[in-house]
């Protein structure tokens, strides 16, 4: 199950995610992202989320590709330890920097 919080801060759309993101969830995730406008910062909140499958992980990346493309940052927030070393082994973290540049 995966629940989604929201809150607008400034300029800044935080997304907090909450449970599970997966084959199961993504589609949920992925509506949600398809409704955002006008973001220049959307911070996603990992903090809460529980466990993330590789699809999870490309709805994350499809995010941060769609970034460079309608121009808003994406910054990613409270990465448990276990969620940020797959980040990391599968390249989210060097394709978020990458586009940062």
């Amino acid at each position: 199950m995966l629940s989604i919080h929201t809150k607008n801060e400034n300029s800044s759309h935080i997304v907090k995610l909450v449970g599970v993101l997966d084959i199961s969830t993504v589609d949920k995730f992925n509506e949600y992202v398809h409704t955002l406008d006008s973001v220049l910062t959307l911070i996603i909140d990992f903090s809460e989320l529980e466990f993330i499958d590789s699809t999870g992980i490309g709805a994350i990346l499809r995010v941060i590709y769609r970034s460079q493309d309608e121009d808003f940052s994406v910054e990613l927030e409270g990465l448990q330890e276990n969620i940020r070393e797959i980040f990391e082994m599968v390249g989210v973290m060097k394709v978020l920097e990458a586009m940062q540049k």
